[in-house]
């Protein structure tokens, strides 16, 4: 178990699979705001999200949101790991 451990730690595996998991969910969000707030309306059954008017607006800027911090967070990692 340590061996795959101290893999991971060497090869940033963790920090870019998180990264690209952010910018999944941000490009999903931005694309397909309508899948993401079925998501959010499978958890609260009792609201109508789908149907408020700024529940797509709120989800694209929110998947903007995720996207420029997952790059600013991945530009950030390559200037540590290359000083």
């Amino acid at each position: 178990m340590t061996g795959i451990v101290e893999w991971l730690r060497q090869h940033y595996a963790i920090e870019y699979l998180g990264l690209l998991f952010l910018i999944a969910y941000g490009l999903l969000a931005v694309l397909r705001p309508d899948v993401v707030i079925g998501w959010v309306q499978s958890a609260f059954p009792d609201r109508d999200v789908a149907r408020e008017p700024s529940a797509a607006t709120l989800t694209r800027g929110l998947g903007l949101f995720l996207i420029v911090l997952s790059l600013s967070v991945a530009v950030m990692t390559y200037v540590g790991h290359h000083r």
